[in-house]
């Protein structure tokens, strides 16, 4: 599996590269997410560099929240945080529709996450309080899909799904998660 994904992003690097129409400049982002499987609300943020039709560049998600449960045996709270910085390399032929500003995003990297839990429950049986908390990291890679619209040459907002694949210690695929991220980027050109 990480053979392919980096082969993409290479690929995705040189088509971009292969396109200098667009001058280079910084990129800074912000926007918010939401993981369809777990339901969960996310902040992201990220900047890196516009080379031609590339971008190249650092993201960090991060979210936490909780949730209380009440079922016949017991009842309790459960909160979470998640962190992940990563690294990723886009595609965004902004030309490719002419000029109505609406652009393809394809892309790919890696990332490490890191997840805490705590989770404070009691048994209705006999009202007994218990603690139970945890925190796991994991690797793995980004495979991005999305539509950009470019409002001006310093903005653009996007809609992506990125698929974020993670990998167990014997580095097998153990799970995936599929965020919803609309954020919004300003350009600054470097002459």
């Amino acid at each position: 599996m990480k053979k392919p994904v980096t082969a993409f992003a290479a690929v995705m690097l040189a088509l971009a590269l292969a396109n200098p129409a667009f001058a280079n400049g910084l990129l800074i982002s912000g926007g918010v997410g939401y993981d369809v499987f777990d339901g969960g609300l996310a902040l992201g943020a990220g900047a890196g560099y516009e080379i031609g039709e590339a971008e190249v560049g650092l993201i960090f998600m991060f979210s936490t929240g909780s949730q209380a449960y009440d079922d016949s045996s017991y009842k309790g709270t459960y909160s979470w945080s998640f962190l992940l910085p990563g690294l990723r390399v886009l595609w965004t032929p902004r030309g490719l529709f002419g000029s109505s500003g609406l652009f393809p995003i394809l892309g790919s990297g890696f990332f490490y996450a890191s997840y805490s839990y705590t989770d404070d429950y009691t048994y209705k049986a006999n009202g007994l309080k218990y603690k139970d908390s945890a925190s796991y990291g994991a690797g793995g890679m980004i495979a991005d899909f999305g539509l950009g619209f470019r409002f001006s040459r310093q903005f653009d907002l996007r809609f992506e799904v990125p698929v974020l694949v993670f990998f167990s210690t014997s580095g097998k695929a153990s799970a995936v998660a599929i965020p919803l991220l609309l954020s919004g980027v300003l350009h600054i050109p470097v002459e």
